[in-house]
């Protein structure tokens, strides 16, 4: 995805973490597109204390991204939360 604006980027990265279609991203689907970019890093397995900081990271991630608190992240939340921020706050511990 090389080309196209800003809002289309956007678009298409939350068709990516959206894993059902449904329009909205649960802290299920976030934990699982997490999970699944350490596995592609080699990194199948954690220990108790991993897995508690990896759970705790995609929380604090979740509520970030989910604006009005309703226990999802929709389309509209993500665009707004990813043009004010940069990803570096979005994703830090």
């Amino acid at each position: 995805m090389c080309r196209g604006s800003i809002q289309e980027k956007l678009q298409w990265a939350f068709k990516l973490y959206d894993l059902n279609g449904d329009g909205r991203i649960t802290k299920k689907e976030l934990t699982d597109i997490v999970c699944s970019v350490y596995a592609l890093m080699g990194r199948r397995s954690f220990s108790g204390a991993e897995e508690k900081a990896l759970r705790d990271h995609v929380d604090k991630t979740f509520m970030k991204m989910d604006i009005n608190k309703d226990g999802v992240v929709t389309m509209e939340e993500f665009m707004e939360i990813c043009s004010k921020v940069s990803m570096y706050y979005l994703f830090e511990c």
